[in-house]
């Protein structure tokens, strides 16, 4: 019975050994495929680098209208939109009070000019001192002074245009009783509309007053609009090292008002740049990297330097050069000197 069941033994671990070595009959297993890319070439072309940033519709020339005597509004004709002209009457406040007060005042001046006169000729007769004469004349200086003073309060009661534009903002009614100093309308120049947009400083010390830049309007779907830099502001915020340009529009579309959003975009310096497609660079902790083919269909780690963006584009600034073929897809289970095989060259293959 022993014998027996060492005689089955056998034959089951020779029968195992005959699959796993193969009998003289049998097949080898075929060797792995070598895994299948796609690849792209790395270009040198002339370009400029393109940067969008945010901006906002500004009137440059704007003016806040307030009162400087307190009382109440008699009139206030004008509303947000109105256009109104360079010394057109805007608001008058009720000025009856002033003007029974300058009434009375130029009447005081009046009576201290017949004494200062009186006193004078009585003067030149030696009846009254050069004294009580000087006293006279002082009289009048100041009645004089208190009249200049109530004609320039009452001028005050009436608040004109001082340049041609439009009301942006209204503030106050008819009826009101305000304070001195109350904020009652917004003016501003249409003819002074700009676009402030926010740069980083990377930016704004390549950029020029008189540079071409575009402009789009979010809210009027203006599409790009050319532009012109008006302006930049010599300082930066010291916390985000951002600073302000403004653009200048040779004509504006309808629609256009202060406080609209718009987006701005600046070429860079036009110049021969390098690129590969974006998904051709990987990171690790190492740094940037691609996957370059030889000539042979073996891949190789290659540490790069990346610059700017340019679309679905970035710039090698080293590491590579132009025509040189990078893997961008198939990238799982690659490690440097595997042989592949292009994704174009795998489609006859069964």
């Amino acid at each position: 019975m022993g014998k027996r069941l060492a005689t089955v033994l056998l034959a089951v671990i020779l029968a195992a050994c005959g699959q796993e070595g193969g009998s003289p009959g049998g097949h080898q297993r075929p060797p792995r495929p070598a895994p299948v890319v796609e690849a792209a070439t790395v270009t040198l072309e002339e370009i400029a680098p393109v940067s969008e940033r945010d901006g906002v519709v500004q009137a440059r020339r704007q003016v806040r209208l307030q009162n400087q005597e307190e009382g109440r509004i008699q009139m206030l004709a004008v509303a947000e939109g109105d256009r109104v002209e360079a010394g057109q009457l805007l608001v008058r406040f009720d000025d009856r009070l002033l003007d029974a007060e300058l009434n009375k005042a130029r009447a005081t001046l009046r009576q201290a000019e017949q004494d200062l006169e009186r006193i004078t000729g009585l003067a030149r007769q030696k009846l009254v001192s050069e004294e009580e004469r000087q006293r006279a004349g002082t009289a009048v200086a100041v009645a004089r002074a208190e009249v200049r003073l109530i004609e320039a309060r009452l001028a005050h009661t009436r608040i004109q245009a001082p340049f041609a534009g439009l009301i942006a903002e209204r503030r106050a009614e008819a009826g009101d009783t305000v304070a001195r100093f109350t904020h009652l309308l917004t003016l501003i120049d249409p003819a002074s509309l700009v676009v402030v947009s926010e740069l980083p400083e990377t930016l704004l010390a390549g950029l020029e007053a008189g540079e071409a830049v575009e402009v789009r309007l979010d809210a009027l779907d203006s599409g790009w609009l050319q532009g012109r830099v008006a302006r930049i502001h010599p300082a930066l915020d010291p916390a985000s090292r951002m600073g302000r340009a403004e653009i200048a529009l040779a004509r504006w579309p309808a629609g256009t008002m202060p406080g609209q959003s718009c987006r701005v975009r600046i070429a860079g310096e036009r110049r021969p740049r390098l690129l590969a497609p974006q998904r051709a660079v990987l990171s690790d902790a190492g740094g940037h990297y691609v996957y370059r083919l030889d000539g042979e269909g073996r891949i190789h780690r290659q540490a790069v330097t990346t610059g700017g963006s340019f679309g679905e584009r970035i710039e090698i600034l080293s590491g590579l050069d132009a025509g040189t073929r990078v893997v961008v897809a198939g990238f799982l289970g690659l490690r440097d000197g595997l042989q592949v095989r292009l994704a174009e060259d795998a489609g006859g293959d069964g």
